[in-house]
């Protein structure tokens, strides 16, 4: 059986869009792998800053973030999974939504963390200065 060109780009879209969901599969499963020690880590370290710092409303807030972000990271893996599962194109399109905002929640929770760690002026723009 021999394919036209239309044929062969429409099977080779399928497999590279295959291929990229099994990708961000791998990722999003490692990256809510990963949270777990550093949500820990945090909340240990937590205890001990919020004595010790004059102001604690933006470690507060950066706890805060990094659970909303974790929450929703595993969310996501979860509707990526039931997506794979029952090939049903509603969890794909939440689970691309919820990844969408847990990247916003990730960027910023780490813009707090910056701020706490370099100042709350740390991250300042060119025509600003």
């Amino acid at each position: 059986m021999k394919l036209n060109l239309r044929e062969r780009f429409s099977l080779g879209v399928c497999g590279l869009v295959a291929g990229l969901m099994a990708a961000v599969l791998v990722v999003v499963n490692l990256s809510v792998t990963a949270v777990l020690p550093a949500l820990a880590t945090g909340w240990v370290h937590h205890l001990s800053l919020v004595e010790s710092v004059a102001d604690p409303e933006p470690l507060l807030r950066h706890r805060k973030m990094a659970f909303v972000a974790s929450g929703l990271a595993a969310f996501a893996l979860l509707c990526l999974w039931r997506s794979g599962k029952s090939g049903n194109k509603i969890f794909r399109v939440a689970a691309t939504g919820t990844l969408l905002l847990a990247a916003l929640a990730i960027g910023y929770a780490a813009h707090l963390g910056g701020g706490m760690v370099y100042g709350a002026d740390f991250l300042r723009m060119p025509w600003s200065q």
